[in-house]
């Protein structure tokens, strides 16, 4: 199934954006939100900064927060890590199953080409909450709260203190993750996944355990039946707050390594770039360099 930080990398390419391994709900995290991600890809809420003037006694508070503005992207294709082709075909004999009252008449079939990848269906559409101007909102807020928050909390100096300030957000998703030796996996569709040929993962969606791991938002009620079936019938829904976060971006500020800038040794998990703004800190009695990565926060 993969490790959250190997979903992240092979996702990267796309708008090099930060690929959510556990997709929350809107409700759970929002632009002007801070707070990190643990190794299993969890996200722990540090502060709403919409809902504060400072961060402990720090006379600093971050500028006026606007609305965040919203612009639909559209009906998404499969979003797939670099080494995988997609392909979408109608099935010659429907498969029917009685255990869920469904029947799938399309299958998408995904074939990878490296040891790990992924792939992420979305649907009906695709929308981005977003922050303007973020450097500018949030930057010297973080100088003068980052020490604190990171002796509050330790986890934030190696895995990064967050803040959001775009967020990318489907009602239905499915994600699927593999390597070893299988070569593909499958998705299997019901006759209202489509719409005028657009994805829309409407009525059902289901897969064979043999083909993958394959994780579904909303869950609804889906069982195993006797034939190793999966499946889940997704129902409309107009509530933005049911829909789940598969992307984020924004500034990444974390400790440098022995005094150096986590790129300087050539991590894995760099944004975009390293801004110029880094900055200085001492706690413990030791400086401690503070480095900041652009996960495509504009």
């Amino acid at each position: 199934m993969g490790h959250p930080n190997q979903y992240v990398k092979a996702m990267k390419h796309f708008n090099k954006l930060f690929a959510l391994w556990s997709p929350e709900q809107t409700t759970q995290i929002k632009p002007a939100d801070c707070g990190y991600f643990d190794p299993q890809g969890d996200w722990h809420s540090v502060v709403d900064l919409r809902a504060i003037q400072a961060w402990d006694e720090s006379p600093t508070a971050p500028s006026p927060i606007p609305e965040a503005k919203r612009k639909s992207l559209g009906r998404w294709q499969p979003v797939c890590s670099e080494g995988v082709r997609w392909t979408r075909s109608a099935l010659q004999v429907p498969i029917k199953l009685p255990d869920f009252g469904v029947e799938f008449k399309f299958q998408l079939e995904f074939k990878k080409e490296k040891e790990y990848d992924a792939c992420l269906v979305t649907g009906p559409s695709v929308t981005e909450p977003y922050l303007e101007n973020p450097k500018s909102l949030f930057h010297e807020w973080v100088k003068q709260n980052y020490r604190s928050i990171s002796e509050q909390y330790p986890d934030v100096r190696t895995h990064g203190l967050w803040i959001v300030t775009k967020a990318i957000e489907t009602p239905r998703c499915a994600i699927c993750s593999w390597d070893g030796c299988e070569e593909s996996v499958g998705l299997y569709l019901g006759a209202n996944t489509l719409v005028s040929g657009a994805l829309t993962l409407g009525g059902a969606i289901g897969d064979k355990e043999s083909s993958g791991i394959w994780r579904f938002l909303p869950a609804g009620n889906g069982n195993e039946s006797d034939e190793a079936w999966r499946c889940v019938v997704n129902r409309p829904t107009g509530n933005i707050d049911d829909n789940y976060l598969i992307f984020i971006g924004g500034p990444r500020y974390y400790d440098g390594i022995f005094g150096l800038r986590e790129a300087d040794i050539a991590a894995p998990m760099r944004g975009e770039e390293e801004l110029e703004d880094e900055f200085e800190i001492v706690r413990d009695g030791k400086t401690i360099i503070v480095a900041c990565e652009d996960w495509a926060s504009s």
